[in-house]
C-alpha cells in the first residue's frame, strides 16, 4: 500500500506540474494577441485625436466669411489708390444690391441705393474724383450666420478713416451688414448695405 500511495502521490505530482506548464504555455500564446489589441486601441485614440485636431484647425465657414470681409477691406483701400472697380466687385455676385445710410458731422444725411449697374458707374466715379485714402479698424463681427454651408449673413461694426485729397481726416462708426451665397468654392456678395455716422 505505501508503494501504491508513493506511486499515486508521484503520478498526481507530474499531473499538476504539467497543468501549470501547460496553463503558462497557453497565457505565453495568448500574450501577443493582447499586445496586438493593446497597440490597436492606443493607434485608434491617436487617430481620433489627429481627427479632431484637423477638424479644429480645417477652415469653417465662419473663418471663410471673416476673411472675405477683411479682404473686401484691403480692396477698398487700394481701390482708394488705384480706382479699378473690379478690385471691389470681384467679391460680388453677378446681380447685387448695395445701400448706404451716411450721416455726416453737419447732422445732414443722405440714403443712396444701387443696383449693381448703378454701383459700377458709382465706382467709375471715382476715376475723375480728387484720390482718398481709406481705412477700416476696430472691426467687431456682432452676428455670422450660415444656413447650409450656402447661404450667409454678417453684421459687423468697424471704424472707417476716410482722409481727403486735402490730407483732412474724417472718422466714421459703421455698422455694415452683408449677405451672400457660395458659388463654387468662393462666398459672394449678394446684399452689401452700410450706416456710418461721421463725428470730426
Amino acid at each position: 500500500m505505501s508503494i501504491i500511495n508513493r506511486v499515486s502521490g508521484v503520478l498526481i505530482f507530474v499531473f499538476v506540474v504539467q497543468f501549470l506548464c501547460a496553463n503558462n504555455y497557453n497565457q505565453s500564446i495568448s500574450q501577443p494577441d493582447s499586445i496586438i489589441k493593446t497597440v490597436e486601441l492606443d493607434t485608434l485614440k491617436n487617430q481620433q485625436i489627429i481627427d479632431s485636431l484637423k477638424l479644429k484647425l480645417a477652415p469653417t465657414d465662419e473663418m471663410e466669411i471673416k476673411e472675405l470681409v477683411h479682404k473686401l477691406h484691403k480692396s477698398w483701400q487700394k481701390f482708394a489708390i488705384n480706382t479699378e472697380e473690379e478690385e471691389i466687385l470681384q467679391y460680388f455676385t453677378p446681380m447685387f444690391v448695395v445701400s448706404q445710410v451716411a450721416v455726416y458731422t453737419e447732422d445732414k444725411g443722405k440714403i443712396m441705393a444701387y443696383t449693381n449697374k448703378e454701383f459700377r458707374k458709382f465706382l467709375k466715379s471715382f476715376k475723375k474724383a480728387e484720390k482718398i485714402s481709406i481705412e477700416f479698424s476696430d472691426i467687431d463681427f456682432l452676428d455670422i450666420e450660415v444656413k447650409n454651408h450656402k447661404y450667409f449673413n454678417t453684421v459687423y461694426k468697424c471704424i472707417l478713416s476716410r482722409k481727403d485729397h486735402n490730407g483732412e481726416l474724417h472718422t466714421s462708426s459703421a455698422i455694415i451688414t452683408i449677405t451672400g451665397r457660395r458659388i463654387g468654392d468662393e462666398w459672394k456678395i449678394g446684399n452689401y448695405s452700410w450706416v456710418n455716422f461721421e463725428y470730426h
